[in-house]
């Protein structure tokens, strides 16, 4: 009897401590984003994916598309949605921008070829024929400022030669 008595106890703090170890890991892989500035005419979204990086690729038409994988950065996906008119079948338009950052983030100031650094890359989608796709930002100014503790101000002005965009500044919080 004293021995089952015995086995659940250890069985209780053994799941009780694999609760804990869960807790710290997520803890870890949580950033907190908060979007500072949007067009008015839609909705902006910034998502942190801690461990990943990314890269762009191309299928057998030539079309590009995002590839995110397991790495060792800090990927920052920041979306505006424009808001569409409800009688309009293909009225969708998005854009996006990524920034691969350092793991561990930190003040900086990068401008035109030195983006390649962070992978920064636009991603326009709409009913667009033949001016969709992923291309890279090689003309703006990116700076990330450390405004408090853990918490990091990215403002980023950007022109792309390739495509029309809507985006021309994005500008968030991440809270580490």
């Amino acid at each position: 009897m004293k021995i089952s008595h015995l086995l659940i106890l250890l069985l209780c703090l053994s799941s009780c401590k694999a609760k804990h170890q869960d807790k710290e890991a997520s803890k870890k892989e949580h950033v907190q984003a908060i979007v500072k500035s949007c067009p008015t005419d839609g909705h902006c979204n910034v998502e942190i994916f801690r461990q990943k990086s990314f890269n762009v690729k191309f299928d057998s038409y030539g079309n590009s598309y995002e590839e995110i994988l397991a790495g060792k950065n800090t990927l920052a996906k920041f979306t505006y949605e424009k808001s569409q008119e409800p009688d309009v079948v293909d009225g969708s338009y998005r854009e996006v921008v990524y920034l691969e950052l350092p793991e561990n983030l930190s003040e900086m100031v990068l401008s035109n070829e030195s983006l390649n650094a962070v992978k920064a890359t636009f991603g326009r989608f709409c009913y667009c024929k033949g001016q969709t796709g992923y291309y890279p930002i090689e003309q703006g100014e990116l700076k990330i400022n450390l405004a408090e503790k853990n918490v990091f101000v990215v403002d980023f002005d950007f022109k792309i030669t390739e495509v029309p965009q809507i985006l021309t500044r994005i500008q968030f919080e991440i809270h580490q």
